[in-house]
């Protein structure tokens, strides 16, 4: 069975356990590969023919050394791939001995590069460790690109004083605030007339657009808007949240900046529902979720300082 090598490996604390490629070296007192000499200066290399830069990694060898590499992607070659792709991993183990470099091993292995616009569901290290697999919707969520920035023009057009000032000038009511904002951005994109369809969080996978992407097509199924909305929210200058629960997910705001209070949104009513209605729809399902002890909070900003930052602007199309 293939590897499966995609865009979130190495990128998140959680993450550690996981490499593209692990290569032990043993040098022993007997029977070693580099027994004669007390530690040996040994260098592997690792990359993915197209997909990937050449990762290097050299350390001083005196008894078992592991060397775990995860090569970096190249972004430009991986916004073109539709399909998973099924090529290999090529290595090579090289030592210094007396001023001379010579081949220990090379090779390939075989493994799969997973496009870009893919989404995995469940994802299990060899260890049998997994990771929060949702916290990675995050990575979609994109506050910049042309087509962001207009959209927020459009909410602007939308807002009551013209302006989108993120958690500047509270006044009164700070969460008041906020809430105006976001359904500025409410109002905007039902003007955009994205088609929702219906489709739940299941399966081993599923293919999520870039905002740029659902606001091309004019087309989304859930966790496509919710990165819009989440997108948005936080290009404005806001805390965005995305709320999981079972079979679904919707999106959330801080009520103001280092605030723990939230407010939550349906973003798939934007074309049949007011905005008050999408927000008392959300609000039951985070309340219900919590009940259930079945609700993840995923704090997008928070995600993003982890290392699971924004997909680079190159692939805004």
């Amino acid at each position: 069975m293939p590897a499966t090598y995609d865009y979130q490996d190495s990128l998140y604390e959680d993450m550690s356990v996981s490499h593209l490629i692990k290569i032990n070296i043993n040098n022993l007192a007997s029977g070693g590969v580099l027994q004669s000499k007390p530690s040996y200066k040994v260098t592997v290399k690792a990359r993915v023919p197209g997909f990937t830069e050449t990762a290097v990694l050299t350390k001083n060898v005196s008894s078992t050394t592991e060397f775990a590499l995860t090569p970096a992607l190249k972004w430009d070659a991986l916004a073109k791939l539709a399909d998973i792709l099924e090529t290999q991993i090529e290595y090579e183990v090289t030592v210094l001995h007396n001023d001379k470099e010579f081949t220990l091993d090379a090779g390939n292995r075989s493994l799969e590069v997973m496009p870009i616009n893919v989404m995995p569901y469940y994802y299990t290290y060899t260890d049998g460790t997994a990771p929060k697999i949702k916290d990675f919707y995050t990575r979609w969520v994109q506050v910049v690109g042309d087509s962001m920035s207009a959209l927020i023009q459009g909410a602007k057009a939308q807002h009551p004083d013209k302006k989108m000032v993120g958690y500047q000038n509270p006044g009164k009511d700070s969460a008041l605030v906020a809430r105006k904002q976001v359904e500025a951005i409410y109002k905007a994109i039902k003007a955009r007339n994205v088609a929702y369809v219906n489709s739940a969080i299941s399966g081993a996978g599923q293919r999520v657009r870039t905002p740029s992407q659902t606001l091309r097509d004019k087309s989304a199924v859930c966790i496509d808007g919710v990165i819009l909305f989440a997108s948005a929210i936080g290009a404005v200058g806001l805390h965005p949240v995305i709320v999981a629960v079972p079979g679904h997910a919707f999106v959330g705001w801080k009520t103001w900046e280092d605030s723990d209070e939230m407010e939550f949104l349906e973003t798939t009513m934007v074309n049949t529902g007011t905005f008050a209605n999408a927000r008392t729809s959300a609000t039951t399902a985070y309340n219900d979720g919590v009940t259930a002890g079945d609700v993840q909070i995923i704090d997008v900003l928070a995600m993003h300082k982890k290392g699971l930052t924004p997909f680079p602007v190159i692939l805004e199309y």
